[in-house]
């Protein structure tokens, strides 16, 4: 079956890392097996350096939401109205592309992250669609702190003539005073699918597919060097040696992924980025030489997100989770119990397989576990990668015990705190004016 568009944001939208619930509609289309598998095995990397939102990171995200907001929802957003889609991002070849994004600026259709949208406007050029997506407090705070920094007339300009479009955890310090704001859905299943972008834990990812969303026949990015001064070997377009960033290799796999399942569809306009599999060096005056759409996709507003009822559900969610959890707490108390009494039957290696079994196939579990994050997982992980299980005599059941017993058993008091801060903010949506 050919890759099309749809099948393959579909499949990086349900083999995305960063999504709560693994229930059947998450499940990646039938016939996209090898760009499946390469998803998988960067989903797996991902999770074994803990990515994913911690309750950490939500309780700080939830204090940043604005219940009273109310999103239109994506893809509701302008057209390409014949326009070349460029992606932009702010490494430091940016600099060398804005002469060019600035002369032919009339014939681009600019998507660019909340940071990158803010370099621009410093070099006098507007973002079309500004994407505010921010897995982690760190980032997402990051983000906020750029806003607050940038001119004011920098802020009322995109607030005026940009689309904010975002993830519904996004701070409304942010999102607030922006004319246009379209939200996507992030992983939890707040809005119906056609609503739904690959998130993946930053901005690059939806700000790349939403071009191929929107119906452009080519996507250009710019400004993603991904350059480092240790790390992997690779090259630039232009032949210079270089390093990846350590930090953005499932990042470069992500582009990489696309460019392989759509061949031709992906160029890069910064001769000095790393060189990116799947994807042609291309620079402005070839970009504006490839065909553009024939006709642009017209979408009509038909519902919007409303934070409080997103918070609502987002409780209920909570509450799902809350059996999970009481489950593997109990079971894994009763790990900590035979371990401490030195028991060597064969109860101890049925439970640790059980909870091993039960992480890595049973929906629910998988969710709870990304989402609580307790730091036995990376050791878990090396484990498995290494072809060792309870039963191996190389990793025995009390050796695995003493990973898992102690984390899980202590995980049902933080989820209690967590779920008490998702309670209070949906408390507060209850008791607030929804504002369309």
């Amino acid at each position: 079956m050919p890759l099309t568009d749809d099948l393959v944001l579909r499949t990086l939208v349900a083999l995305d890392p960063f999504r709560w619930t693994w229930s059947d509609r998450a499940s990646a289309p039938r016939g996209v097996s090898a760009l499946r598998h390469r998803l998988e095995r960067l989903r797996e990397r991902a999770q074994a350096g803990h990515a994913g939102r911690g309750m950490g990171d939500v309780a700080h995200l939830l204090r940043l939401v604005d219940p009273a907001r109310a999103f239109g929802a994506f893809p509701d957003v302008p057209p390409l109205a014949g326009r070349h889609a460029v992606v932009l991002a702010h490494g430091p070849s940016l600099r060398a592309l804005l002469p060019s994004i600035a002369a032919q600026r009339d014939r681009l259709y600019v998507v660019a992250p909340l940071r990158t949208a803010l370099q621009l406007a410093d070099a006098g050029v507007w973002a079309d669609v500004v994407v505010l997506a921010d897995a982690a407090a760190e980032t997402s705070a990051l983000s906020l702190a750029a806003w607050q920094a940038a001119p004011v007339a920098h802020r009322r300009t995109l607030q005026a003539q940009a689309t904010l479009v975002t993830e519904p955890l996004a701070p409304a310090g942010v999102h607030g005073g922006f004319a246009q704001v379209r939200a996507f859905d992030d992983g939890l299943g707040w809005m119906p699918a056609d609503a739904a972008l690959p998130f993946w834990g930053s901005a690059m990812l939806p700000s790349v597919c939403l071009p191929l969303a929107l119906g452009a026949p080519t996507v250009a990015i710019g400004g993603m060097d991904m350059g480092a001064t240790h790390g992997r070997a690779g090259r630039t377009w232009s032949g210079r040696a270089t390093r990846l960033d350590p930090k953005l290799t499932i990042a470069l796999g992500l582009l990489e992924a696309l460019g392989t399942a759509l061949p031709g569809r992906f160029v890069d306009l910064s001769a000095d980025a790393i060189v990116k599999r799947g994807f042609q060096a291309v620079d402005v005056p070839g970009l504006l030489a490839r065909p553009v759409a024939e006709g642009d996709r017209v979408v009509h507003p038909r519902y919007v997100v409303r934070a409080a009822d997103a918070l609502r559900s987002l409780v209920g969610e909570a509450d799902r989770f809350g059996e999970i959890v009481a489950g593997m707490a109990a079971t894994a108390s009763r790990v900590c119990a035979l371990v401490a009494a030195d028991d060597r039957s064969p109860e101890l290696a049925s439970l640790v397989d059980e909870m091993e079994h039960a992480w890595a196939h049973e929906p629910g579990c998988r969710s709870a576990l990304r989402l609580l994050q307790p730091p036995y997982l990376r050791a878990l992980w090396q484990l498995r990668e290494a072809g060792l299980t309870s039963r191996d005599p190389r990793a025995s059941a009390s050796m695995k015990a003493r990973l898992i017993g102690p984390e899980i058993a202590g995980l049902e008091g933080a989820y209690r705190q967590w779920l008490t801060v998702i309670r209070d903010a949906a408390g507060a949506a209850g008791r607030t004016r929804t504002i369309a």
